[in-house]
């Protein structure tokens, strides 16, 4: 007798275990899923945000809000911090452009906390500096405060040099609009130098012409047509005819600064 209610007791905990184990199983096989989705979702997010560029924007206005609003509700839901602030400052740009300023100053400002929260230092300045260019026409003193704070974490972290020049061109034009040339052209060459260490062939005659239109301001015209014919060798090996536009209109205006409207 004894040895059969053993028997039974280790049937019943052997089958008691491999009920567990089952349980187990499905529950990590269950986890795994969960993960595996969680993650595919992730990529999801940043697929869009990849995507939905300045370019995007621009072109596509309300469709891109659409989505950029879709998106930051898939990265609430799954919890995904990150995708959540780049989606924001998406969405500040693209509502920037809507007019609705309202609505961008506070999706850039949940998109600070988020990346100061995270320390996505890079993503924290890109916003700061976006924001605060597009404040230079409503709000000066704002506008130099967050250009500031880009500027501080992009030295301060070293941060990717493509980065800083944009913000260094950015940086110039409030300083250009506030009459500070000295300090203007100070920063359109930090931005020239990086670009030409790093052979940026798009981005160097965007700072030769920044340099040319500063020249021209203070009637130094000899130097603003030196830094134009510069800027044109660069725009003659653009695929694109948009640079060598850009180039001939501001031919245009220099001459008519100048006042020889005939040579323009």
């Amino acid at each position: 007798m004894y040895a059969k209610g053993l028997i039974r007791r280790l049937c019943f905990s052997i089958h008691f275990l491999s009920m567990i184990f089952v349980a187990l199983l499905v529950t990590s096989s269950s986890a795994a899923r969960a993960t595996s989705a969680n993650e595919n979702g992730k990529k999801a997010i940043d697929a869009v945000n990849d995507t939905v560029t300045y370019d995007f924007i621009v072109s596509h206005l309300h469709q891109a809000i659409h989505i950029l609003e879709e998106n930051l509700q898939h990265a609430r839901s799954l919890h995904y911090s990150l995708g959540e602030g780049r989606t924001l400052s998406q969405l500040g740009l693209a509502y920037y452009f809507l007019g609705k300023h309202e609505r961008s100053t506070e999706c850039y400002l949940q998109a600070f906390e988020i990346f100061e929260t995270l320390g996505e230092y890079y993503e924290l300045a890109s916003a700061y500096g976006e924001f605060g260019y597009q404040l230079k026409r409503r709000d000066i003193s704002k506008a130099l405060h967050y250009m500031r704070l880009a500027l501080a974490l992009v030295e301060q972290h070293r941060l990717d040099l493509g980065l800083r020049s944009k913000l260094y061109d950015n940086y110039g034009v409030l300083q250009e609009m506030q009459g500070k040339y000295d300090s203007a052209s100070y920063f359109y060459h930090r931005a020239l130098a990086i670009k030409q260490q790093r052979r940026d062939l798009y981005g160097i005659p965007y700072s030769l012409n920044k340099l040319a239109g500063l020249a021209a301001l203070q009637d130094r015209f000899d130097e603003a047509f030196s830094y134009l014919r510069h800027s044109d060798e660069y725009r003659q090996k653009e695929k694109n005819n948009l640079g060598r536009v850009e180039n001939y209109l501001l031919w245009g205006d220099i001459y008519t600064q100048k006042g020889a409207i005939d040579s323009g």
